[in-house]
């Protein structure tokens, strides 16, 4: 880490209040603030929001107590970090690195930092007067011991406060309730509110200071301008002006004037003064050659994220600044940059501005810059660079530094190889259990990810079943609801019965689910039921026929004609078997005009699947043949009175 030139400068109030610390890692060069004290498993623990141990190691916990227990029984752990993943581990050293919504608890009976006392300061945002006392406006703390009627609003807090000897402010609880308090010990209330009554208490009071952030500092009219919001000079004075330059040339003028504050209104005045008021909206330059400010340290942090080499030196990577004194050619990428900084020995570094051009740059003061770009040559200037002991997760070291895996990807803190970077993506199924039915559409295995990975890097795999490894994949389709879908389409049988999981490969890295998607596709149903039950056919007269309905799932006619056989039953053996022809959705055999007694019996339809199966029909189907004698004409003669008559 470069230590730098600070930035900013001491104005208005603030107030020390007891029983809160700083502490400063003997091993970096950092002041971190304890803001909060607690007791776990009989050990004071304190608490720095926004940062997180370098070095993590051990199991993840989803909670602080388990992670705090484990931490006392090992001798090596000096606090616990919860990361911006919601995650807890063991913390062991005294560096700490920044990170996006971290939180970090310090045991404070171990490690090696160095304690600077059991003192912090509270910043007084706001002074206001009521019953003719001045109070001082504190957010997100209440006093410790409150105590006395609960007040409903201020005003009546205000009122019981000013008379009861032993109260030195009031606190408006989370639930939004108001009391008196007395000490000097406050605790950390989200939403709480504090108006201390000053003049009471033995608060100790640090003067007329405070410390206020200049954002960014620019040139005009050949003087160096500091740049902050939020504040107004309280006293303004002189005409009114529509913009800052007119108002800044006016200033140069006044030797009163301490700088410009445009205020909530959009009117800039000149100021002077050390007080400042709070506005919401208000912006002030201040003049850095006037005044009595007191400016605040040497040096500053500034983290460098990665470490690259080009024309064989190492720089350091940093966002969001500028060098303040940028010089030379515009350059419109970093590489010309670089090769003229190593040629120019008063170059520190280059970097690139908010409007996306490279110059050159020295010095050691630095501006905020939005979209600012700057590397800084490691072999020059007197930045007090520290080394990183170990790459942060979701890095890796190389011998330029600490590099990102990439996205979407993550590594175990320490890593030494892009080999330890993994995916870090995970998987959830809408349903892990999918029971469909043969031949129709809408069977779909469906997979939710944590992240909004292209759909071209996802696949559905089916698993084999004797191996369980992966046998044949599928591209993933993206939905509208950003599911990743594999639709196995109206024509879904049971060959697609199996495992699925889903994989995402990304930059050479894989990951699967841990769990697969059981599919189930159940057979439609082969109903068969005869035309006619009883069939009664003529000796040696064709066309006598069998017929068969046969529905499969709800299609009638759904089976292959080729698929079915008519058979006679001969005790309870299919047998004299013919290939049914399908009209009309009727399946049938004729006889032809050699059928004879030999065919009288019962028949049924078999259904061969595709897959093997056989299914044969419960309705029988009784044939009856007449045989020719039956089928003839006779004469028949009758006597009448004697006489011989023909029928």
């Amino acid at each position: 880490f470069p230590a730098f030139e600070s930035n900013t400068y001491s104005i208005t109030i603030t107030i020390t209040i007891t029983k809160t610390s700083t502490y400063t890692p003997t091993t970096s060069t950092g002041l971190w603030q304890i803001t909060i004290y607690d007791t776990y498993y009989s050990y004071s623990w304190g608490y720095v929001s926004g940062f997180n141990f370098v070095n993590l190691y051990g199991t993840e916990y989803a909670d602080i107590d388990g992670v705090m227990q484990a931490c006392v029984a090992d001798e090596e752990c000096t606090g616990v970090s919860q990361t911006a993943e919601g995650v807890w581990q063991m913390g062991t050293g005294s560096s700490l690195t920044t990170v996006i919504g971290g939180i970090t608890w310090i045991f404070a009976e171990r490690g090696d930092w160095e304690w600077e006392g059991e003192t912090n300061a509270f910043t007084i945002t706001s002074y206001s007067t009521y019953y003719d006392y001045t109070w001082g406006y504190v957010t997100g703390w209440n006093i410790a011991y409150l105590y006395g009627t609960e007040y409903p609003d201020i005003d009546a807090a205000l009122q019981a406060c000013v008379d009861d000897d032993e109260c030195v402010g009031v606190s408006q609880t989370a639930e939004g309730v108001w009391y008196m308090g007395s000490g000097t010990a406050l605790e950390f209330v989200s939403g709480g509110v504090t108006w201390v009554l000053v003049g009471r208490g033995s608060w100790e009071w640090e003067g007329e200071t405070t410390t206020i952030a200049i954002n960014q500092y620019k040139t005009y009219y050949s003087i160096r301008w500091g740049y902050n919001t939020g504040y107004n000079f309280a006293d303004l004075y002189g005409s009114e002006y529509s913009d800052y330059e007119s108002a800044m040339e006016a200033c140069i003028a006044d030797e009163d004037c301490l700088g410009v504050s445009m205020t909530a209104e959009g009117v800039w005045y000149l100021g002077k003064g050390t007080a400042l008021t709070a506005v919401s909206g208000g912006v002030t330059w201040f003049y850095t050659g006037r005044g009595a400010w007191e400016w605040g340290g040497q040096t500053t942090q500034i983290v460098i994220t990665i470490y690259r080499t080009y024309y064989s030196i190492r720089w350091g990577y940093s966002t969001g600044i500028n060098f303040a004194d940028l010089y030379g050619t515009e350059y419109d990428t970093y590489d010309p940059a670089m090769e003229a900084c190593v040629a120019d020995e008063d170059c520190l570094g280059v970097s690139k501005t908010a409007e996306g051009v490279w110059y050159l740059g020295k010095g050691s003061e630095l501006d905020l810059v939005t979209n600012g770009i700057t590397y800084f040559n490691s072999e020059r200037g007197n930045w007090d660079w520290g080394e990183p002991t170990e790459c942060s997760i979701g890095q890796y070291m190389t011998e330029d530094g600490c590099e990102e895996c990439g996205d979407y990807m993550t590594s175990p803190s320490g890593s030494t190889s892009i080999d330890e970077c993994t995916l870090d993506i995970t998987f959830e199924a809408i349903s892990w259990t999918i029971e469909c039915t043969e031949n129709v559409d809408g069977c779909n295995v469906k997979f939710e990810l944590n992240e909004d990975v292209n759909a071209i890097n996802v696949k559905i795999c089916k698993l084999g079943e004797d191996d369980g490894q992966i046998d044949t994949c599928i591209a993933a389709v993206q939905n509208d609801n950003d599911l990743y879908v594999l639709y196995l389409g109206e024509d879904v049988s049971p060959d697609d019965s199996g495992e699925y999981v889903c994989v995402v490969t990304i930059g050479g890295k894989e990951a699967s689910s841990d769990h697969a998607v059981r599919v189930d596709v159940v057979k439609e149903a082969i109903t068969i039921t005869a035309v006619a039950t009883d069939v009664e056919c003529k000796e040696t007269i064709a066309g006598c026929s069998v017929g068969f309905n046969i529905v499969k799932g709800t299609t009638d006619g759904g089976v292959d004609a080729s698929n079915v056989m008519i058979c006679k039953v001969d005790d309870g053996v299919d047998s004299d078997c013919q290939i049914a022809v399908k009209e009309d959705n009727v399946y049938t055999i004729t006889f032809g005009d050699d059928i004879s007694a030999d065919d009288i019996g019962f028949y049924v339809a078999v259904v061969t699947e595709d897959d093997g199966d056989v299914v044969t029909g419960t309705d029988e189907v009784d044939v009856n043949v007449l045989r020719a004698e039956e089928n003839c004409t006779c004469e028949v003669s009758w006597l009448f009175k004697g006489v011989a008559v023909d029928a």
